[in-house]
């Protein structure tokens, strides 16, 4: 009779942490690519954007701001949350109305295909939850002076022009409040 040789536990066991190792590293390296296919989103939305409020300004000539045909953003500023319409409260802050997103005002304009919106599907941003767009004006003597975009990268900002504070941009607390530690200039 013959004798059968067959895997000794210690064997099993040795195979299944390496396979558990193995696995583990599998997933970690996975879910960082999430992530990062996220953050390059972000910054190509950015991008279309900014290509959109280009052309807009060039047949309107205006930047989505107070007064013009969109009545977006912020009490139809054309500042705040990117894709946000209807009511926001932020407390301790009061209520604040959106008449319109300066996104659909783009896409039913025809400057943007459709609207563009957060991989996250947030419309509205804060330092602890989700993610969204920004876009602020600042003016000088009544007109405006600098457009910026912002987003909120999870895997952080890259490149020295793309610091991870937004001083010195129209909106200099948008790191602190919502989160923000990407921008793009517009204008």
């Amino acid at each position: 009779m013959k004798k059968q040789r067959a895997f000794t536990l210690i064997e099993m066991l040795v195979v299944l942490a390496i396979l558990g190792l193995l696995i583990s590293i599998v997933l970690v390296s996975i879910g960082g690519a999430g992530a990062k296919a996220r953050d390059a989103r972000r910054i190509a939305d950015l991008d279309s954007i900014r290509k959109a409020l280009l052309l807009y300004n060039h047949d309107k000539e205006d930047w989505i701001e107070f007064g013009d045909d969109c009545n977006a953003g912020f009490s139809g500023s054309g500042n705040g949350f990117f894709n946000f319409e209807g009511e926001y409260s932020l407390p301790p802050f009061p209520t604040f109305y959106y008449p319109k997103s300066m996104s659909s005002c783009l896409a039913d304009g025809g400057y943007m295909k459709a609207e563009i919106i957060d991989p996250s599907g947030d419309r509205v941003c804060s330092s602890a939850t989700g993610n969204c767009y920004m876009k602020y004006n600042s003016y000088s003597l009544g007109v405006v002076s600098e457009v910026y975009l912002y987003a909120k990268l999870e895997t952080g900002p890259k490149g020295d022009e793309n610091k991870d504070t937004t001083n010195n941009t129209p909106c200099n607390t948008c790191d602190t409040i919502y989160g923000m530690n990407y921008y793009l200039r517009v204008k």
